[in-house]
């Protein structure tokens, strides 16, 4: 007879979000929809087998009355991370990092006090999960996914509905998983989290932060084993295997090209790691969509992309666009939004979140009362944009320059810069375990930097009034190379009349992926280049080629007798294997300004008064 062990979590009283009184439901406030009907919690951590016989750590909190677990079939929220699910602290203490304190929002755990089972499983390879992890949000993971979601639809404690939430690795778990359309997954909540997985990794065919940094089997050594692990020899078993996980850096750099084959596989790692292909499959299975992006992230391009393709479907497809850095939720109490959105979607509470205007955003430079407003499509302006020409001198200019000339810049490897402290990720076992080396980079940030020193730049006129930067913007240059390849950086920045500057947004592109072509799903008409082998096209050392590539999008004011920079390096401090990527002599490059072919830079720049009205109803 199997034993099960269970833990009784005490969850500790807090103000409701859901008393009974007026009712008020809009982003970030749930109040009057429901009750807290339960104040503990029971938790069981046991070892799943998926499809192919490997076994993974689920850890579910099923809410409780006196101790005891309620038998009443509830939805289920899952989450699927490789940052372990239970931990063992310094003090030997097994820490559950759902139910965690979090000075910013409620432990998530706490969503069993309003009716849900939450359950979080360890992925292959990692924590006190068996198996081999191959790369992030692989077929592996998807297939796991989908072999879990159908578990825990299927326990006697479960009513059949599943929803999932996370940010960053586990916001691609979730697209992973619902790019398999498991029968009983009705809900999602990416926040940070890709749609196509070689554009966030290998944007414009250059690999920078994301899922480059280095990992090893002692991250996983504190994680908690599962209850019937008495001794620790599943735990230990399940460590030795992890042993043989591979390396995503390795990954990325063995697959340069969106169509390369992996070596051990032989599988297409890009597009199978990438819920687009799916997009028809997901839509017509009515997986709903909350995505969450934020302005100064890398993936926030991805979060537009998965709105814009996911609308339509048969499912409530939602945005919000946040101000800050990766899985920053800035004023919103997250909690309370999940809940308000999982309520609907999930138990079919008549909140009006299907009613409002679908997109929630976040203007930078707006004062708080006004600054997070309702849009009802994308792009947010309907305003088509601009065009400013680099001209000699280094000015962003509105007329075109008639006469061609070429502005020469030789390209320094002297980052330079450091990135923003707030961006920079927390140490990992990992990364303290590296010896620093003599005139190494800093810790790569999750948001880039530039050195005006090192860059090459172009600067507008000061604002004569308060401007409204949105969306993207779109690089077009006309650049001649030195040598056969150009690593191309530009970013775009918000200068004060002090000379201080803040990076409002930054993109990139590796010159031989310069081909465009016709992309697989809705990509707001950006450029997009193929990232074929077979496209790749060295450049002619001295001979000028079109370039074209976007810039991050953004919403942020800026403010009279402010200027735009963009600048442009040849390298950039988020590039870890900078030192492989040297040359010597360094490139120099001339980029054309002015005449027929002259470079220039697309921009969504308007009154401030052409931002979507305050009142949700406009």
């Amino acid at each position: 007879m199997k034993r099960l062990y269970f833990a009784t979590i005490v969850l500790l009283a807090v103000p409701s979000m859901a008393e009974a009184g007026p009712k008020r439901s809009s982003p970030g406030v749930y109040e009057g929809y429901g009750t807290e009907r339960y104040q503990g919690v029971v938790r069981t951590t046991e070892l799943v087998p998926v499809r192919d016989g490997v076994r993974l750590a689920v850890s579910v909190y099923r809410p409780a009355v006196n101790g005891m677990a309620v038998t009443d079939p509830l939805p289920v929220l899952f989450s699927f991370t490789p940052y372990l699910a239970r931990r063992i602290d310094a003090a030997g203490k097994a820490v559950d990092t759902l139910a965690t304190p979090n000075p910013r929002n409620r432990p998530f755990v706490e969503m069993a006090r309003y009716g849900y089972v939450v359950a979080v499983a360890d992925v292959r390879g990692k924590g006190s999960s068996f198996g081999v992890r191959s790369g992030y949000a692989d077929q592996h993971e998807g297939e796991d996914g989908r072999d879990l979601v159908e578990w825990l639809a299927a326990q006697p404690w479960a009513n059949a509905r599943v929803g999932m939430f996370g940010c960053s690795y586990v916001g691609g778990t979730q697209w992973a998983t619902a790019r398999n359309v498991p029968p009983h997954l009705r809900a999602i909540f990416p926040q940070a989290a890709q749609f196509d997985s070689y554009r966030n990794v290998r944007r414009g065919g250059i690999s920078g932060q994301f899922n480059t940094r280095p990992q090893s089997v002692d991250e996983d050594l504190p994680t908690a084993p599962v209850d019937a692990d008495r001794d620790g020899t599943f735990k230990q078993a399940a460590l030795a295997q992890h042993a043989a996980n591979g390396q995503m850096s390795d990954l990325v750099a063995e697959l340069a090209y969106r169509d390369d084959r992996t070596k051990a596989g032989d599988i297409q790692y890009w597009p199978l790691s990438s819920p687009y292909p799916k997009i028809a499959e997901m839509r017509a299975a009515g997986i709903s969509v909350y995505a969450w992006g934020n302005w100064m992230d890398e993936p926030a391009d991805q979060a537009m992309i998965a709105y814009r393709n996911m609308a339509g479907g048969r499912g409530l497809t939602k945005l919000i666009m946040g101000p800050g850095g990766h899985c920053d939720v800035d004023t919103i109490d997250s909690f309370a939004e999940h809940l308000r959105y999982f309520d609907h979607v999930l138990k079919g509470v008549d909140n009006g979140i299907d009613r409002e205007p679908p997109i929630w955003f976040k203007t930078i430079g707006l004062p708080a009362d006004g600054a997070w407003r309702f849009a009802r499509r994308l792009p947010l302006a309907e305003d088509p944009p601009r065009r400013l020409y680099l001209s000699p001198g280094g000015m962003l200019v509105a007329d075109r320059p008639r006469r061609a000339t070429k502005d020469r810049y030789a390209v320094t490897y002297r980052v330079g810069c450091a990135p923003p402290a707030w961006s920079v990720p927390r140490p990992t076992a990992t990364d303290l375990a590296v010896k620093p080396v003599p005139g190494a980079l800093p810790q790569p940030g999750l948001w880039a930097c530039v050195d005006p020193a090192a860059a090459k730049p172009y600067v507008t006129a000061p604002m004569t009034a308060d401007m409204w930067l949105s969306g993207f913007s779109v690089v077009r240059l006309a650049l001649a190379s030195s040598t056969p390849e150009a690593y191309l950086f530009g970013y775009l920045e918000d200068v004060a009349p002090d000379g201080t500057s803040i990076l409002v947004a930054h993109g990139r592109l590796l010159a031989s992926q310069r081909k465009e072509g016709a992309p697989p799903y809705d990509n707001f008409g950006l450029p997009w280049h193929t990232g074929l082998r077979a496209d790749a096209r060295p450049m002619v050392p001295g001979k000028t080629a079109d370039l074209a590539f976007d810039l991050s999008p953004t919403s942020r004011i800026i403010a009279a007798g402010h200027r735009l920079r963009l600048s442009f390096t040849g390298a950039d401090q988020r590039q870890r294997n900078l030192a492989e990527l040297r040359t010597d002599p360094a490139p120099v490059w001339d980029i054309t300004t002015g005449g027929a072919s002259a470079s220039s830079v697309e921009l969504t720049l308007l009154p401030v008064d052409r931002l979507p009205k305050k009142d949700p109803a406009s």
